[in-house]
């Protein structure tokens, strides 16, 4: 298996895992709304417990096994370049830990958001079902049932970007870890080749590309194109590309 396949598995992975939190916080939703006091304040507010229980649990998990991948990443990057000095990879393991920083941020406001969402739909249900019983004149368990039935789909687990694009939670996660990973392999490997005196290195894709065999530059003052003046078209969050050396 290539290294930028590998990635992707990895990034797939950790999708999975949060899909299997996204389903536990519906479990939460399904057993307080199917309980006695699930449209009180107490009942929404167990939601809002057991919800923030999960989702602390569910970023430390994630939390751990994104800094084990990234010190693997890393340490077999520092095996291959077999020249590099003991500072040239104290360098990339401090770059790996300010991007892994990064990223923890990230994927803890994400919890946070589904975590809301979830409490936020129960508190809408219980909202709605009061108005229907004012409305209709029946009673809470009848209007709760009917409430129910009309209630279709998931809480709105998903992330907005800058742009007003709404990505669902899972595709969310999985984008942002995979972003880090080849963040991480990319920047570690340019930092080791600059500290094994390389000036410039080469861009590879794991199938046919445009880009592939693009040389870019280490040092930014030969003549040649950046890893950031390529960021938007080469390295953007769904490429594939890898940095190698020539």
């Amino acid at each position: 298996m290539n290294v930028a396949n590998e990635l992707e598995r990895q990034a797939s992975q950790f999708a999975l895992r949060h899909e299997r939190f996204l389903l536990a916080l519906r479990g939460v939703m399904s057993e307080a709304i199917g309980g006695k006091d699930w449209m009180t304040q107490r009942g929404i507010g167990q939601v809002r417990r057991q919800g923030r229980e999960l989702g602390r649990q569910h970023f430390l998990d994630q939390r751990e096994s994104m800094r084990k991948l990234a010190d693997d990443l890393v340490s077999g990057l520092c095996s291959g370049a077999k020249t590099s000095s003991v500072e040239g990879r104290a360098r990339a393991s401090q770059h790996a830990a300010s991007l892994l920083k990064e990223s923890w941020a990230s994927l803890q406001a994400q919890i946070e958001r589904d975590v809301l969402a979830a409490e936020r739909q129960v508190r809408h249900m219980a909202m709605r079902v009061r108005m229907l019983a004012d409305n209709q004149g029946w009673s809470l368990s009848a209007s709760a049932i009917a409430v129910r039935e009309q209630t279709q789909g998931d809480p709105r687990f998903r992330f907005v970007d800058r742009s007003g694009r709404a990505w669902g939670s899972q595709r969310y996660v999985r984008t942002l870890l995979r972003a880090l990973l080849f963040e991480l392999h990319n920047e570690c490997t340019m930092i080791l080749l600059a500290d094994m005196g390389f000036d410039s290195a080469v861009v590879r894709y794991p199938e046919p590309h445009r880009f592939d065999g693009i040389i870019i530059s280490l040092i930014g003052h030969d003549g040649l194109p950046t890893y950031d003046q390529l960021r938007d078209d080469v390295f953007h969050p769904n490429s594939p590309a890898l940095i190698s050396h020539r």
